[in-house]
């Protein structure tokens, strides 16, 4: 692990979203510097009571982001995952639904690949809890837990851009064109997809929805061509 000071010129990283506690810490002792410029707005749309009704007749949830877990922790929700069959974009997301009881049956990179699962149960009884905007439409009712609103930030010329969702792509490519987006970087082949289709390429997509690791992979590619 290199230390701030071995290096003249600290890499800057665009990160797309608010960063947790571990990745920052990552980047403080990796000698990078994020430049934190959220591409999207949160705002949550639900009503607890409702929500809680809702779930407690489905058998299987379908989660497909991170933010769907903090809106569910935030508005003291989160126990109503407990014994509910659930599916799962990102094993970061899966082991936290986890550890509130939910039953992981598939984590995945993809919410397409939860087709053939879903198909095994009666359509009603399976529910997609996220926000307004989905990248997969999977065929099954979809409950709105928080909106996103396309923020356009502005982002200075940068050696990466850590991109998190399709939506955001559109945010930031609005003002922003790719090549002052230095190394374009996704998780997962959802959000890569939509990235190569508007800039025309891709150059690190991270599988396993966990940012740390998404940043320890640019970092290691700036190590590996010397920018670092």
């Amino acid at each position: 692990m290199w230390r701030h000071g071995d290096m003249p010129n600290e890499p800057l990283i665009a990160w797309t979203r608010v960063p947790r506690d571990r990745t920052m810490e990552l980047a403080c002792a990796s000698g990078v510097r994020l430049i934190v410029m959220p591409a999207l707005d949160v705002e949550p749309t639900i009503n607890a009571n409702d929500v809680r009704d809702i779930v407690n007749n489905v058998k299987c949830i379908v989660v497909t982001s991170a933010t769907t877990v903090d809106i569910l922790i935030a508005h003291g929700l989160i126990d109503i995952v407990r014994g509910k069959s659930a599916l799962v974009v990102g094993k970061t997301t899966a082991m936290r639904l986890a550890e509130h009881g939910a039953d992981i049956r598939l984590s995945s990179s993809s919410a397409e690949d939860f087709r053939g699962v879903i198909a095994a149960y009666d359509r009603p009884d399976v529910l997609h809890l996220g926000g307004d905007h989905v990248a997969v439409e999977l065929g099954v009712r979809r409950l709105s837990l928080y909106r996103t609103i396309m923020t356009g930030p502005l982002l200075p010329p940068v050696t990466a851009t850590a991109f998190f969702s399709p939506r955001g792509v559109r945010s930031v490519l609005l003002r922003t064109p790719p090549d002052h987006c230095g190394l374009l970087c996704a998780i997962g082949q959802t959000t890569a997809r939509a990235l190569e289709a508007a800039a025309g390429r891709i150059d690190i997509v991270s599988d396993y929805h966990d940012e740390t690791r998404l940043l320890r992979a640019i970092i290691d590619t700036l190590r590996r061509r010397s920018a670092l």
